[in-house]
């Protein structure tokens, strides 16, 4: 939703939303999100924070897939504007505090996932918009090789 006196983007984030699959996140955008799009902005578009883990990025891979992401956008009217890229895998559900950093920037996967995001985040925006990705900080201090004791 964009904010008056041009102060940028008020986004609706699927983070609150348990989603490891490429159907759940579908099942989000159709479901829960599409009802707040209704009740806030009926007639406009409505900015969107992603979150994929790399379940659902794998499944994204597939151009008909993809493709159905991006007819979901249009169709419901939301712009992806951001992308949350910190958490891998799991997010609902399990302890988060140490495990949402892993795989962190030591290990090719965080690497592989992170590009990945972003490759689908260019594809996604649309002309004009400045499109972000949230990613991991490095890693989690205590997993850090050289922390002090």
């Amino acid at each position: 939703m964009q904010l008056p006196n041009n102060l940028g983007q008020l986004t609706y984030c699927l983070n609150i939303h348990p989603a490891q699959s490429w159907e759940e996140v579908r099942v989000a955008l159709q479901g829960p999100v599409r009802k707040v799009k209704q009740a806030l902005t009926p007639n406009t578009s409505f900015a969107v924070g992603l979150r994929f883990s790399a379940q659902a990025l794998r499944s994204l891979e597939e151009p008909s897939s993809r493709a159905e992401l991006k007819a979901l956008l249009a169709e419901q009217g939301y712009r992806a504007l951001t992308v949350n890229g910190f958490p891998y895998g799991v997010f609902h559900g399990t302890r988060v505090k140490e495990e949402v950093y892993q795989p962190d920037w030591r290990f090719a996967e965080r690497l592989d996932y992170t590009c990945g995001l972003a490759t689908l985040m260019a594809e996604l925006g649309t002309p004009g918009d400045t499109v972000s990705l949230s990613t991991v900080p490095g890693t989690f201090k205590p997993s850090g090789e050289g922390q002090k004791p």
